[in-house]
């Protein structure tokens, strides 16, 4: 990757009594990050060495704490830390459960903004932007919680999913009625990614113990995370039981193999939203009291079947609830339509363009918008402006007449993304990518703004929202050598100079998959 200069910080941890939920969004978040050329760095105190490595491996850095063993000492580890940095973060995000206002405040001299992750609504937080992706929460629970200034965003459309989530849905919603199948055969069993009270073995217990007929039809797809302390106990059981079972353990596929799945068994942790996003019919558990609210909503607009909270489940209650949708194809069909309404898999862009919170100086946010037929006199003022073709390939300024048929012909080709880049409510630019042949998966960018807004940084954001909306694209730019400028943009974009003229943004991003736009 090009020149790194930008930074974002997380605090969360991540441990058989936390479970991985946290650090699971919080990797989302820093995954797109990446994506546009901003760094990450994780400061956590419990961390499975399994969950570190997949971090590490994504290109995030990650420090564990040493000597500090209260949440003060945490501040100053923290503020330590960031000092000896070449990038300095200057926003912090904070995603745990026992960290409050009282300990962010100490992190005012530490970094330039604050963002909270929370899903409990239960204690008072020190920040500039809260995020809850919890199922009808609303930013009125909050009140008196958080500074009357802070951004409050809630409800599941920014329930922080990876890329592939999204993807996937886009076939998933095309074709929902037709790929529901019944009785279900596909099964997946996944509570989470440490399920300490080994939830899972109980599952596999209790449907072992299904007449052969339907059991031998089954095949079941066990999901756990690395730090599992139930995974030697799981394969020993896989391969007792009569049951079809295959383990993955620590898996970067979830979404292919929910994708693919009838019916699912799950804890009512963050993973909920990924099986909604994907429209997958779920027996929900609640392993923690913080699940029972996703529970009960989700029960309540009928995508789950809630069995209660542990232990006070039954093998018995287990078996009856998949009975009651074995051969029910009215009732997994309305289970799915339900679960897919709920959450479109497209917060991970919307909680990162927030983080990042491109804004003008003059406090207008920066954002792109699809390109509409009113706009082709505004972008041919842009192109007729003296100078604004200046680096162009062809430096011609278009005429009227042909850039009216060129603009006709792009706004079809609905394949190939075209915005207009906003200032609040004002057009100052345009971006899109045209895909270089029909037999290539390649696009290029192009990107024009306003002279009149020139060097307010309308470049560089723009970049960034173009590739958070499509984080699986690979893209090349045509940047001629005599213009510096922006060369300087498309390197802290992320592009890389492949030759003189040349700079390419690769797909293969850490953590980005190269299933396409998002």
């Amino acid at each position: 990757m090009s020149d790194l200069t930008d930074m974002v910080a997380f605090r969360t941890d991540a441990s058989t009594r936390l479970g991985i939920g946290h650090v699971m969004r919080c990797l989302a978040l820093a995954d797109r990050l990446t994506s546009i050329a901003i760094m990450s760095i994780f400061f956590c105190r419990e961390l499975p060495e399994a969950l570190k490595g997949r971090l590490e491996r994504h290109g995030h850095r990650v420090h564990l704490f040493g000597d500090a063993s209260t949440p003060a000492g945490e501040v100053a580890e923290i503020a330590q830390a960031i000092r000896e940095l070449p990038n300095r973060p200057k926003t912090l995000v904070c995603d745990h459960y026992e960290r409050d206002g009282t300990w962010q405040a100490r992190l005012r001299d530490v970094v330039e903004r604050l963002v909270v992750i929370d899903d409990l609504a239960n204690r008072s937080h020190d920040c500039d932007l809260l995020v809850d992706p919890s199922v009808d929460r609303r930013p009125e629970d909050y009140s008196g919680l958080v500074p009357g200034e802070a951004i409050v965003l809630t409800g599941t459309r920014f329930a922080m999913l990876r890329p592939e989530f999204a993807l996937l849905r886009e076939q998933t919603t095309v074709e929902a009625a037709a790929t529901v199948r019944s009785p279900p055969s596909r099964i997946v069993v996944s509570m989470g990614g440490s399920d300490e009270p080994n939830a899972t073995g109980y599952v596999l217990t209790a449907l072992d113990a299904l007449e052969p007929a339907i059991r031998d039809t089954l095949h079941i797809d066990v999901v756990v995370g690395g730090g599992c302390p139930h995974v030697p106990k799981l394969r020993e059981q896989a391969d007792r039981l009569g049951l079809n079972i295959t383990l993955h353990v620590d898996t970067e596929d979830l979404a292919d193999i929910l994708a693919s799945s009838d019916l699912a068994f799950g804890a009512s942790g963050g993973s909920s939203w990924e099986r909604c996003c994907l429209g997958v019919p779920t027996i929900t558990l609640v392993l923690a009291d913080n699940q029972r609210y996703i529970a009960e909503r989700l029960a309540g607009h009928g995508a789950v079947i809630n069995l209660g909270t542990w232990p006070d489940i039954s093998h018995e209650s287990i078996r009856a609830a998949f009975l009651s949708l074995h051969g029910n194809t009215a009732a997994l069909a309305e289970m799915r339509t339900a679960a897919l309404a709920i959450c479109d898999g497209q917060g991970t862009r919307r909680v990162v363009e927030a983080i990042v919170g491109y804004r003008m100086t003059s406090g207008q946010a920066i954002a792109l918008r699809p390109a509409l037929a009113d706009d082709a006199e505004t972008l041919f003022r842009f192109q007729s402006a003296p100078g604004a073709r200046a680096h162009s390939r062809n430096p011609e300024p278009p005429s009227w007449e042909g850039h009216c048929a060129w603009f006709a012909r792009r706004l079809s080709q609905s394949c190939s993304p075209f915005y207009m880049v906003m200032a609040g409510d004002v057009v100052v630019g345009m971006v899109r990518l045209d895909r270089r042949s029909a037999d290539e998966e390649e696009y290029e960018v192009s990107i024009l703004i306003d002279p009149a807004w020139h060097g307010q940084g309308l470049g560089l954001a723009s970049l960034r929202l173009l590739r958070l909306r499509h984080p699986g694209l690979q893209i090349v730019a045509n940047v001629s050598p005599k213009n510096r400028a922006s060369q300087a943009v498309f390197r802290r974009a992320g592009y890389v100079k492949v030759s003189p003229d040349w700079y390419e943004l690769r797909a293969n991003s850490p953590g980005i998959g190269k299933r396409g736009a998002s």
